[in-house]
C-alpha cells in the first residue's frame, strides 16, 4: 500500500504541477529592408535554434525598404519579407512604419508569419489594414504565444488607445494562451502602463536610448534600443517567473551568406541581379563621407553651383570590396529624384542656417559652409562658391533631393539621386570616402 501511494504522488507531481520552461525571443526592430542585416539576423536565428532552446523570432517595425518597389522578382513581391521568411520569423509588428508603406498589402500577403497591429484601422472601414490581423496565436513546441502589436500612431490610419486595445486583446486571447507578448514602440512610461495589465506577460517596446528590463505589475517590459535583442525567459504555467535581455551587436555577427537568386533592382532603367557587382569601394564612408558623395554626384548630374543632401537622409557606405545593387540603397534609403532650385545668396544662407538645436541639416558639395554654433541654435557666417563669398543679391543653382522642402520651387530632372550614386560607382575605378574641409566651424 505504501508504495502505491508513492507510485500515485509521483504521478500527480509530474503531471499536475507546472514545471519551469525556457523561452528565447529573438527581437528586431528599424531593420529597414537592408539587406545584409536581414541575412546575418537568419544566421543568428538558426544558429540560437540548433542549440535546442525554444526560439521565436519577432520584428518590432520598420522592417520593410522605404525603396521596397525597387527590388524586382518574377515570384517574389517583396525582398524583405522574402529574408524574413528565409530567417524564419514567428510574427511582425507591422503598426510602426511599415503598415504605411506603399504597396504593403501586397508584400505582407506573401508573409509565412503573421502580421498584427492591434489598434490600427481603416478610417472609411474601421478594419484593420489589409494582410493585416489584431492578435495571433504562435506555436513553440507545446507552447501557445498571443501576440498583439500597439501604437501611438500610423500615418494614414485611424489609431485607438494602445491601453484600451491591449486590454480588449489580452482579454480575448488569455484562455487560449500559455504566455502573451505585446510589440509596442509607445514611450517608456506608457509601455510601463501596458506591462500592468492583467494576464499579460512581456512587452517588447522599442524605445531608443539604453536597453533596459524591467518588472511592471505582473509583466515584464523590455525597452530596447537597439537593433537586435535577445531575451531569455523562464516560466510556470501562466506566469513568467524571470527573464533576462541582451542587445545583439549585429556588425560583430560577422559575414553571413545572402541568397538572392531572380532578385534584381532598376539601375539606370536596366535591371541588374543584385548579385552583380557594379563597382569596387576602398572603404572610408563614415557618415559624412556618405554624405559628401552623394551630395557631389547629384551637383555633377544636375550641372549646378551647389548641391546639398539632407543628413538625415544619408545611409551606410560601403565597406571595401565589391559594391552590388543593394549597396546603393544602403547608402541612399528613399526614393527621389535630382531637383534643381535657384536662390539668392541671402535666401540660400538663411535655408542653410544651423537647426534650433544647433544641428547641420545639410552635407554640401560645390562649395564650403563656414557656421558658428550658439546657445540659441546656429548662425552661418559664409558660404564659399569657388573660392568666393555668395553675393547677397545674386541667383545660385542648387541640387537638391526632390523630397525635401525648399524655399523655392524645385525643378524636378530625371536622375533619381539612386541613379546618379550608380553612375559614379560604375564609372569609377573604386570609390572611397574623403572627408574635407568642406564644412567649417568656428
Amino acid at each position: 500500500m505504501r508504495l502505491i501511494f508513492i507510485l500515485l504522488w509521483s504521478v500527480l507531481f509530474l503531471f499536475g504541477v507546472p514545471r519551469a520552461e525556457e523561452l528565447t525571443l529573438v527581437y528586431s526592430v528599424d531593420i529597414g529592408g537592408h539587406v545584409a542585416t536581414l541575412s546575418k539576423i537568419e544566421a543568428f536565428a538558426r544558429g540560437v535554434r540548433k542549440g535546442g532552446r525554444p526560439t521565436l523570432l519577432f520584428d518590432g517595425g520598420n522592417a520593410l525598404s522605404s525603396v521596397e518597389g525597387a527590388y524586382k522578382h518574377p515570384r517574389h513581391s517583396s525582398l524583405s519579407v522574402h529574408l524574413m521568411n528565409q530567417a524564419g520569423y514567428n510574427g511582425w509588428f507591422v503598426g510602426y512604419a511599415d503598415a504605411s508603406r506603399e504597396g504593403f498589402s501586397s508584400y505582407a500577403a506573401t508573409a509565412n508569419f503573421p502580421a498584427v497591429a492591434s489598434n490600427l484601422h481603416r478610417p472609411e472601414t474601421g478594419r484593420p489594414p489589409l494582410q493585416v490581423q489584431p492578435v495571433a496565436v504562435v506555436r513553440e513546441g507545446r507552447a501557445r504565444i498571443g501576440l498583439l502589436g500597439v501604437t501611438p500612431q500610423a500615418e494614414g490610419f485611424a489609431t485607438g488607445s494602445p491601453i484600451q486595445a491591449a486590454q480588449y486583446h489580452v482579454r480575448l486571447l488569455a484562455p487560449r494562451c500559455d504566455l502573451i507578448v505585446a510589440l509596442s514602440n509607445l514611450p517608456r512610461d506608457e509601455a510601463d502602463r501596458l506591462g500592468e495589465i492583467e494576464d499579460l506577460d512581456v512587452v517588447l517596446n522599442r524605445s531608443p536610448g539604453e536597453t533596459v528590463w524591467v518588472q511592471s505589475g505582473s509583466a515584464y517590459v523590455a525597452h530596447v534600443g537597439a537593433q537586435l535583442a535577445g531575451i531569455d525567459l523562464t516560466y510556470e504555467g501562466r506566469s513568467v517567473t524571470g527573464g533576462s535581455i541582451n542587445e545583439i551587436d549585429i556588425e560583430g555577427l560577422g559575414p553571413a551568406p545572402t541568397r538572392l537568386p531572380g532578385w534584381s533592382m532598376i539601375v539606370e532603367g536596366q535591371p541588374v541581379s543584385l548579385t552583380e557587382e557594379i563597382g569596387r569601394s576602398s572603404g572610408g564612408f563614415i557618415h559624412a563621407a556618405v554624405g559628401y558623395l552623394i551630395a557631389d554626384v547629384m551637383r555633377q548630374a544636375a550641372g549646378t553651383d551647389l548641391g546639398l543632401v539632407s543628413v538625415g537622409q544619408v545611409g551606410v557606405g560601403p565597406p571595401s570590396g565589391g559594391i552590388t545593387p543593394d549597396r546603393l540603397i544602403d547608402m541612399y534609403p528613399f526614393d527621389a529624384n535630382v531637383g534643381v532650385a535657384t536662390l539668392k545668396g541671402a535666401a540660400l544662407r538663411e535655408f542653410l542656417s544651423l537647426s534650433d538645436i544647433g544641428e547641420l541639416m545639410f552635407y554640401p558639395s560645390g562649395g564650403v559652409l563656414v557656421y558658428e554654433r550658439q546657445q540659441s541654435g546656429g548662425t552661418t557666417l559664409d558660404i564659399l562658391i569657388g573660392g568666393s563669398p555668395i553675393v547677397d543679391k545674386k541667383d545660385y543653382t542648387v541640387a537638391v533631393e526632390t523630397n525635401v522642402t525648399m524655399p523655392a520651387r524645385v525643378r524636378v530632372t530625371e536622375t533619381s539621386v539612386l541613379d546618379a550614386i550608380a553612375t559614379k560607382v560604375r564609372t569609377s575605378p573604386t570609390i572611397r570616402g574623403v572627408v574635407d574641409a568642406r564644412i567649417q566651424k568656428r
